[in-house]
């Protein structure tokens, strides 16, 4: 029976350790996984999304930016890159244009005049995959504080009202 009990205090501590080395290591996984969002949310902000351009074949999606940006909004950013995403589609609507700007400020300056876009053009933020998951999870609350009058703004991964971080005991 010593023996026994014995070997259950050395497993007991072994099971203690491994919890430890368990806990330790999901923390790391975790803190990584942040680092990785926050680098790719950096990444993307040079970037906008663009949709309802109608898409033709061999076309220079650069060029055909810079000039619904002339001719719209009066702007002539410099572009780094510009292109379709997604494959093509059978309905008939055009794929989004994913462009990256060469400057913050311009990209800027083209998000807070989106709303002079014409001809069933819009623009979003190009956000990861988990910051529009999370959006989407928000949109009522959003929704609601903007019918009240408020300004609900998704930035990085969260959602601020009027100035004030969200958060569901608010």
């Amino acid at each position: 029976q010593e023996k026994t009990e014995g070997e259950l205090h050395e497993t007991r501590i072994k099971l203690d350790e491994l919890e430890t080395a368990f806990k330790d290591h999901a923390s790391k996984l975790s803190s990584t996984f942040d680092r990785l969002l926050s680098l790719e949310r950096h990444s993307r902000e040079f970037n906008l999304r663009f949709y309802g351009i109608p898409e033709t074949s061999k076309e220079d999606c650069i060029v055909k930016l810079k000039d619904i940006l002339n001719t719209n909004l009066g702007l002539h950013p410099q572009i780094e890159n510009a292109h379709r995403i997604g494959g093509h589609r059978n309905d008939g609507k055009p794929r989004p244009i994913i462009a990256k700007f060469l400057h913050r400020p311009e990209r800027h300056q083209i998000f807070i005049k989106r709303k002079e876009l014409a001809n069933g053009i819009w623009i979003s933020e190009d956000l990861i995959w988990e910051d529009r998951q999370k959006k989407k999870q928000l949109r009522n609350i959003m929704q609601e504080a903007y019918n009240r009058g408020q300004k609900p703004r998704f930035h990085h991964g969260s959602l601020y009202i009027d100035g004030h971080k969200y958060t569901h005991n608010h």
